[in-house]
């Protein structure tokens, strides 16, 4: 092969979208976590602050305040860190985007090359499978080797396993995770918990993973017509 291959321009730009909003949503994270520690820290009377701001400005009423503030802090005892929930469906949600474009993609250029070749209807529908299932699904479909870091790909279906965790039993440890996790520090009942480093572990791998996905396809696919 080439030292510089052609490649076709497709895979490329999704990939750059996905990685861009992925990198978005770890910001925002990470952003509105700090800016929240550092007004709570440095603002005097910083709740009473807001709930005038609500109050005088956004249409809230003092009971309306008092209701929502009540429910704010059981939510945040019982979930700890929302804002690094927020940031896993993010994520997941631009990952379901790019494979399922991907999936789309390596259909159309599947048939371009074969055109006898019937579509596979579980690239089409590839974000509705597990994500081991998807890379399954696309190195059968391509060939591609998918040259990446040993622990990518159980980074990401770690946090495939949470998100659904979060979907399904608001975080609580189920006997489907226990069964599935390589990690060993949650029993059944616990609430898995996870922070700043772990979301940016998860975030680096989701990267390494697209960029990988992007360059082998478009290599694999260089001679295909244009495709939007």
């Amino acid at each position: 092969m080439a030292s510089n291959p052609q490649k076709h321009l497709y895979p490329l730009k999704i990939a750059l979208r996905a990685q861009k909003l992925l990198q978005g949503s770890l910001f925002y994270d990470i952003f509105v976590d700090t800016a929240t520690g550092l007004y709570v820290r440095n603002t005097p009377n910083a709740e009473r602050t807001i709930k005038d701001f609500l109050i005088n400005n956004a249409g809230w009423n003092e009971e309306n305040y008092e209701t929502s503030w009540a429910c704010f802090e059981s939510y945040v005892k019982e979930f700890q860190s929302p804002i690094h929930q927020h940031a896993v469906y993010s994520m997941v949600s631009h990952w379901d985007w790019f494979i399922s474009n991907l999936g789309k993609f390596i259909d159309f250029a599947e048939k371009s090359l074969s055109p006898e070749k019937e579509t596979d209807k579980d690239l089409l529908k590839l974000n509705f499978k597990p994500f081991t299932k998807q890379i399954e699904i696309v190195k059968k479909e391509t060939g591609i080797p998918l040259v990446i870091a040993p622990d990518t790909l159980d980074l990401i279906e770690e946090m495939d396993l949470v998100r659904n965790l979060g979907m399904h039993n608001e975080w609580e440890v189920d006997e489907t995770y226990l069964r599935k996790t390589k990690v060993s520090q949650f029993k059944l009942g616990d609430k898995r918990v996870f922070d700043i480093p772990e979301v940016t572990k998860w975030h680096s791998a989701y990267l390494q993973l697209i960029g990988a996905l992007a360059s082998e396809t478009a290599v694999r696919y260089a001679q295909v017509p244009k495709y939007e």
